[in-house]
């Protein structure tokens, strides 16, 4: 099957420690990330790390080491101590990765977690952390919806201007002179259909487009970044630069940057649907954040304010938000924590492995549904669908997933959740009586008439199934049953109904299926 590729921790030691190894020789991509930067030697050392990420790597290595010890509330030293694959690394990988971290730390951002714990921490946030988190909820489920181009990437910077709990510092509310300001911040929804521009479905590759939002209390501004709008081409797929852009000038000529007082910037970043958020707080000195994922929501972003406590609507809202798994982060998570494997903890391995037999199948089955099983494969890997995805997620999650991930349609989204042990319409339904097939709908795509939902007919489930199991004679018919619970009760209908067996189903020993590793690998595509 296809793989996706080695995370760099799992390289051999000393080969990764090699490409580390000082060198006077400044590639062309370190140059000019170096000249993006503008941090002089602090952008210089990171540079160097991300040159190295992007030209040899094709993995973002100290950006996720980062992320992760910005989820811990420890020392860079403890957490390099607390695990045993950072403490094992090479000498020059260490080097490196300790020179990452105290440059980021000093002209990036520093962690934020420390700084929330720390009981002399006088810098909390008048005002109410629930309009906050409602425009943040309704930025991530745009984005989430928002159908990009391939290696395009749109970047969305939420600024929340807030007085200091202490009065001291000065923390005006500012915005654009010459931009519209609105006053309902409950319609920033749409307000973000309107101001943000599309891509361009021909645009090609690398095409980075930045946005603002400005708000105070229930005021906000939406318009296209006036500063660090561009990041370099060679770094598309990196965070460094995107995280740099969020950092520095929001307005001209001084008139806000992030380090304003009391200013949170929280930065939506979204790049083949993999949606990066940082959170981002200036005490009007430093800047201090941290990759924030969806119980951040819940638990780290109220902490920012004097008056933490949030309403029954916005816990539910924020609950019932549906975060995209960054595959990739986690399984940096999993070796950073040294592959723990116990019951809370326990190693799962992907769905992905099952994906040729079904993608052949509808393939010949179905020759209306052109499925790419490179693309379905790394979607599974990244997203980390397993047995435990099956049983804790809905269909309609899956689908979606699918649908915007790989564009596939929900009708074959549903047969192939079906098809990986999915019951019925929704887990919720296992433990009840299945559905009669007269009342039972299908949703697909329907390309004449548009409609998202249409009423099918079962029968073409049973000849699906029944050809998956002509096939691949692996597949006992026992476990075709217990991937469809439905498909005894499709059997019987079927024969009641008389209908011949699809003449294009063959026996297993006369089906080829042609791939291979090399005709599936992706030169461009990170880990």
């Amino acid at each position: 099957m296809a793989t996706i590729a080695k995370i760099p921790l799992e390289y051999e030691r000393q080969a990764l420690d090699d490409l580390y190894k000082p060198t006077s020789n400044i590639s062309t991509t370190e140059e000019t990330i170096s000249k993006h930067l503008e941090l002089g030697t602090r952008g210089a050392g990171m540079a160097h790390a991300a040159a190295i990420d992007i030209d040899k790597l094709h993995s973002s290595l100290p950006q996720n080491i980062m992320d992760i010890f910005h989820q811990s509330s420890l020392s860079w030293d403890e957490f390099t101590k607390a695990s045993d694959t950072m403490s094992n690394l090479g000498k020059h990988t260490s080097l490196m990765l300790n020179s990452f971290q105290t440059n980021f730390k000093r002209s990036i951002y520093a962690p934020l977690l420390p700084y929330l714990l720390s009981p002399q921490q006088p810098y909390l946030l008048n005002g109410d952390p629930n309009l906050l988190l409602q425009q943040l909820s309704d930025v991530y489920n745009h984005l989430k919806r928002k159908r990009m181009p391939r290696n395009c990437c749109l970047q969305i910077c939420v600024r929340s201007q807030n007085s200091l709990q202490n009065g001291d510092l000065d923390c005006k509310p500012r915005f654009a002179a010459k931009e519209t300001t609105y006053t309902d911040f409950t319609s920033i929804e749409n307000k973000m259909e309107e101001c943000i521009a599309r891509f361009d479905d021909n645009c090609g590759c690398c095409d980075y487009k930045r946005y603002e939002i400005l708000s105070s209390k229930e005021q906000f501004q939406i318009f296209e970044a006036k500063c660090n709008g561009t990041i370099p081409s060679c770094s598309f797929q990196h965070p460094l630069c995107k995280i740099y852009n969020t950092t520095q000038n929001i307005l001209p000529n001084g008139e806000l940057d992030a380090r304003a007082p009391g200013l949170i910037t929280v930065a939506f970043s979204k790049c083949n649907n993999c949606i990066r958020i940082d959170l981002i707080l200036s005490d009007g000195a430093t800047l201090y954040g941290k990759r924030i994922f969806k119980q951040d929501m819940i638990n780290t972003v109220p902490k920012l304010f004097a008056t933490p406590q949030l309403a029954p609507t916005i816990q539910s809202q924020l609950n019932k938000l549906q975060f995209v798994a960054d595959g990739i982060y986690n399984k940096y998570h999993k070796h950073i924590n040294d592959n723990a494997d116990n019951a809370d903890n326990a190693e799962r391995c992907s769905l992905a492995d099952r994906l040729p037999d079904f993608v052949h199948s509808v393939t010949i089955h179905h020759n209306q549904h052109d499925l790419d099983l490179l693309e379905l494969t790394r979607c599974f890997e990244d997203n980390n669908i397993d047995d435990e995805y099956i049983r804790t997620h809905k269909v309609k999650e899956f689908r979606e997933l699918l649908g915007l991930s790989c564009d596939i349609s929900a009708g074959v989204a549903t047969k192939l959740w079906r098809y990986l042990g999915g019951f019925g319409l929704d887990n919720d339904d296992q433990d009840i009586s299945i559905p009669k097939f007269g009342s039972y709908t299908y949703y697909d795509e329907k390309e004449e008439s548009g409609d998202d939902e249409a009423e099918y007919d079962p029968l073409e489930e049973v000849e699906f199934f029944q050809a998956l199991l002509f096939m691949h004679n692996e597949y006992e018919e026992e476990e075709i049953q217990q991937l469809s619970k439905e498909f005894e009760e499709m059997l019987l209908l079927k024969q009641s109904k008389e209908i011949q067996q699809p003449s294009s189903c063959k026996n297993d020993n006369e089906v080829t299926v042609n791939y291979s590793d090399e005709d599936l690998s992706v030169q461009s595509d990170w880990s």
